[in-house]
């Protein structure tokens, strides 16, 4: 563990992803439509998937097959966002935190690579 008073400078680059991510938010926080063009799509599928166990007619229309596909990493969290803010905007939300996120993976993976 680091002593307190230890005083190893922070590289450049770890300064950086803050602001990169604050520049990732500005598409979603500035656009009155979120710029997704798929969105649509996800916002139905994650109504579906939050609802189906409450309405009798999606349920009679769809039926939910839980597996590993590339949207899965969007549709857990928006599914129990759901409850809370409701299918559309926890999609949103969840749809907002994708770049950010992204960002800060790409800052976190090449730390190794960098001398730290």
């Amino acid at each position: 563990m680091p002593k307190l008073d230890d005083r190893t400078p922070i590289p450049r680059w770890r300064m950086l992803m803050p602001a990169m991510v604050a520049l990732a938010f500005l598409p979603v926080l500035l656009a009155p439509v979120p710029g997704f063009v798929d969105m649509p799509s996800h916002m139905a599928r994650h109504h579906v998937l939050a609802n189906i166990m409450a309405d009798p007619a999606l349920s009679r229309i769809f039926a939910v097959h839980w597996q590993w596909i590339a949207n899965l990493g969007a549709d857990l969290p928006s599914v129990l966002l759901a409850p809370l803010l409701g299918s559309e905007r926890a999609t949103l939300v969840v749809g907002a935190l994708l770049a950010p996120l992204t960002v800060m993976g790409l800052f976190s993976f090449p730390a190794p690579r960098m001398g730290e």
